[in-house]
């Protein structure tokens, strides 16, 4: 029999992800420090993106599911909690952990039927149900959170505003809740790095390309300020994802062709963009806690973000960035403009970031918090 037939030996523990890119971006240092503790790890997610061959060659177990990436769809994420479950029940693991919307519901429904002794999720951000969502979209977004929540023994937060929503509509309760810090920033990876400098200002957007990130006020504010003649250059890295509700239209993406906006693509040297940028912008209509900003604060860039849910924490207006209402491009592009008009502030205004990262958003902590929730079931192993 093989180990996909049978539990594994030892402390084990199953970790998902909405696919392999979010696995391997966001969870890796969680997995390697797992099994440098001794724990046996089986990574669950979507193959969407290539990234399951760079997770096998480091050795992860990643094991796909056919995880739906188009909102509700009954058949789709009975399939996707049919898979989650057979495979709970092969690997019989001590622990589950879950990350992102679908996986938090179906896999801790999935764990909870297949008697995984200790489930824990993290809720990453709220996503289209919540910013964008009808009201029906929200109810049954509500009504399979507060199915599946019940379910777990611990749920974390990365920000307070998403805490106090999820209690106030008892989707978990407070006995449950623990807080994390976003997911932390790998300090040692993203150290900080001397700005650009140059006879333009280099502005960085880093962000998939939808419509819940901003991306359609950075290119309106980028407009404007190319008609006023700013001195300024605009970058935009992140991949399309063509099965979000929130996707760019085919004249949205046309527009971002035509716009001063250099589309940029993905990739995975987000260190070496960041490094040659002055100013990272994320205008994002709601996060969890951005990990996209706090790499670009630990570099010691300055942030232009907004005032809703998951990024108003980060600024420290005047101080380390700037701070603006959002869906809101003219206040984006003044923001962006005072940047341009500022730009002997911005070296100090980044050491600024970066002591504010050192001092509330250590990776090492958010690890620290993910690994006491479930130490006592590696004990009893």
């Amino acid at each position: 029999m093989s180990a996909h037939d049978r539990g594994l030996k030892g402390p084990s523990i199953v970790i998902g992800s909405r696919c392999a890119w979010t696995m391997h971006n966001f969870r890796g240092n969680l997995i390697r420090r797992l099994r440098r503790q001794g724990w046996q790890i089986v990574a669950v997610g979507a193959d969407l993106d290539g990234f399951e061959t760079k997770l096998r060659d480091e050795a992860i177990d990643f094991r796909t599911v056919p995880l739906p990436m188009t909102g509700v769809s009954l058949v789709g994420d009975l399939r996707l909690f049919w898979s989650l479950l057979k495979l709970f029940r092969q690997v019989r693991p001590q622990v589950s952990h879950m990350f992102t919307i679908k996986p938090v519901i179906y896999g801790t429904l999935a764990a909870a039927a297949a008697g995984v002794p200790r489930r824990v999720c993290t809720v990453t951000g709220l996503g289209h149900a919540f910013t964008d969502g009808g009201r029906l979209v929200r109810f049954v977004a509500e009504t399979l959170y507060r199915l599946a929540l019940s379910q777990a023994h611990v749920v974390f937060f990365q920000n307070d505003d998403d805490r106090d929503l999820f209690l106030a509509r008892r989707l978990v309760r407070a006995a449950q809740v623990r807080m994390v810090p976003g997911s932390g920033v790998d300090l040692e990876r993203f150290r900080p790095a001397p700005l650009p400098g140059g006879a333009r200002l280099r502005f960085l957007m880093i962000a998939r390309l939808l419509r819940e990130k901003g991306v359609m006020e950075f290119i309106d504010a980028a407009e404007r300020l190319a008609a006023a003649g700013a001195h300024a250059e605009f970058r935009l890295l992140g991949a399309e994802d063509t099965n979000n509700p929130s996707r760019l239209s085919p004249a949205e993406m046309r527009r971002l062709r035509d716009s001063p906006v250099q589309w940029l693509g993905a990739s995975e040297d987000v260190p070496s963009h960041i490094a040659q940028a002055d100013v990272v912008v994320l205008p994002s209509y709601r996060e969890g806690t951005p990990r996209v900003l706090l790499e670009a604060m630990a570099m010691a860039r300055p942030i232009v973000t907004t005032d809703a849910v998951g990024c108003r924490q980060l600024v420290d207006p005047g101080v380390n960035g700037w701070r603006v209402k959002a869906r809101d491009a003219q206040a984006l592009a003044h923001a962006m403009t005072d940047a341009v008009g500022h730009a002997p502030l911005l070296p100090a205004m980044g050491l600024a970031a970066r002591r504010f990262v050192e001092d509330n958003y250590s990776e090492t902590v958010v690890l620290d918090r993910f690994v006491a929730s479930y130490a006592d079931e590696k004990a009893a192993a």
